[in-house]
């Protein structure tokens, strides 16, 4: 195994955020295809979470007339749905939780990634990249 900085940036402007983290992986192209599954994954959570939650949403009633009973229903449905289905906004990289990209829901794989910066650099490789210049 060998350590590598997993680099990509969140956010615009006041929020803008980079992002770095270590993982341990066999190599570049490993880690590589990992994280492209940890987006599929995400992705696949993510339509399957709001698909389910609309479902219980149809219970809600707008209705000032609902009665108890329906706000009770209601309220059931949305406490067994959070328990069968937990918030996440990280995908699972090698077991650790690292944040989405921004575009992860708006865009296709290869423009989220783009947009995001992702560079995936060997500990020296990742000395140099944040190295200053040097005053010549």
């Amino acid at each position: 195994m060998q350590t590598f900085f997993v680099t990509y940036n969140t956010g615009e402007y006041d929020s803008y955020y980079e992002h770095v983290y270590s993982i341990d992986a066999e190599s570049k192209e490993a880690l590589y295809v990992e994280i492209h599954e940890a987006f599929d994954a995400f992705v696949d959570y993510q339509k399957k979470y709001r698909e389910e939650l609309e479902k219980v949403k149809e219970y809600r009633s707008t209705s000032k007339t609902a009665g108890e009973k329906q706000y009770k229903k209601f309220h059931g449905m949305l406490k067994d749905f959070f328990e069968k289905y937990k918030f996440t906004n990280d995908f699972v990289v090698y077991g650790y939780e690292i944040p989405s990209f921004d575009e992860t829901m708006t865009s296709n794989k290869d423009d989220a990634f783009e947009k995001s910066s992702l560079e995936i650099h060997s500990v020296e490789e990742y000395i140099e990249f944040v190295r200053p210049k040097k005053r010549m």
